[in-house]
């Protein structure tokens, strides 16, 4: 099985799996240099390429931009600003109720505390909530924790059928 779990770091099929986004979604992130891997390894597109647990993130919140009805830029834009922030700064703020993500045409951003007026539609409501950072980052956590487990039961010699490793974004060995 090749994977990255031991370095802190996620491979590109990992990364899919993890955020929901498809290989071609990633490939159009970094072609854009909205999402720049960790580490680039020799190999075809995007092959061997190392993402960072940020880098993870900020392909979840493309995603949920995109679920949320937003155009694919307003996506990109805020993955490359997840994946470039500092991790303990970004989850303070969080932490803080700080879980949207404000955007400026420049390419600035900063997380600010969600506001709803009292009329708000439904639409915005369920808007609010897809685009809630901190909800995605638990959710992505869950994810890695389980990726993690199937990882270390695999590391330990258990066999793991086709279709849990195939969730875990793993690949059979030998």
């Amino acid at each position: 099985m090749t994977t990255s779990l031991t370095d802190g770091l996620f491979l590109s099929n990992q990364l899919c799996r993890l955020a929901q986004i498809t290989r071609r979604q990633l490939q159009m992130l970094h072609e854009a240099d909205d999402l720049v891997p960790t580490r680039h390894d020799k190999g075809g597109p995007l092959r061997g390429h190392r993402w960072s647990v940020m880098q993870v993130l900020g392909a979840a919140y493309y995603a949920a931009f995109l679920r949320a009805g937003s155009h694919a830029s307003w996506g990109h834009d805020a993955a490359a600003w997840v994946s470039r922030q500092d991790p303990e700064a970004l989850f303070a703020a969080l932490a803080k109720g700080r879980t949207l993500l404000s955007l400026s045409p420049d390419g600035r951003g900063w997380l600010v505390a969600p506001c709803l007026r009292p009329d708000a539609s439904r639409k915005q409501r369920i808007m609010l909530a897809e685009l809630d950072l901190a909800k995605i980052k638990d959710a992505l956590g869950k994810r890695i924790d389980l990726l993690a487990d199937r990882f270390d039961r695999w590391a330990g010699g258990e066999s793991l059928g086709p279709e849990e490793v195939s969730r875990a974004g793993g690949r059979r060995s030998g």
